[in-house]
């Protein structure tokens, strides 16, 4: 019924629907002026560069196995100023989470999924609760990109051809669950 798409046919304008639900939904993280805990201490560290707290976030995180993380979220630190900017930085996170989105259609889409059913689960996904923090606080706005790179290590999984015994189906369930 006009469900013929593949991974490859999953174009950019799924992408931005995926990305118009995402932006939607998440509308009151994205207008409020607020921020939690560890915001408000980052946020301090950040307006002062050469800080104690600055240096010691950043050595926790390189200490917790997440160097990429680390920087990244000094970076981003380094350029807010207010509590009221911390909305762009939660928008960088709703916009790693669509692209997320977009990459769980297309896994879903290439291992044999229908179209419709790969969309429909991506928003169901990345609206599930753990999302919601991560689109509400700002200091774990990079974390989605973490999901990314998994994402993109089971399409490689699935498109080496190891598993050439296995059913198209447990393929799939294996791809799935490697990257939810």
């Amino acid at each position: 019924m006009g469900d013929n798409h593949t991974s490859q046919n999953v174009s950019w304008r799924t992408a931005i629907l995926l990305g118009v639900v995402l932006f939607l939904s998440y509308t009151p993280v994205l207008s409020a002026p607020y921020g939690f805990m560890d915001d408000y201490a980052l946020l301090y560290a950040g307006v002062r560069p050469h800080s104690w707290e600055r240096r010691q976030e950043r050595v926790m995180k390189i200490a917790d196995g997440r160097p990429l993380h680390a920087f990244l979220t000094d970076g981003a630190y380094h350029f807010v100023a207010r509590i009221a900017d911390l909305r762009y930085l939660r928008m960088v996170g709703v916009l790693a989470m669509s692209v997320l989105a977009w990459s769980l259609c297309r896994l879903g889409v290439h291992t044999g999924w229908g179209y419709y059913p790969s969309v429909f689960l991506s928003i169901i996904i990345c609206t599930l609760p753990p999302f919601q923090v991560y689109a509400s606080w700002g200091i774990i706005a990079f974390v989605p990109l973490g999901g990314g790179r998994k994402q993109l290590t089971a399409i490689v999984i699935d498109r080496s051809g190891e598993p050439l015994h296995k059913s198209r189906d447990e393929r799939r369930d294996h791809c799935v669950l490697a990257s939810v």
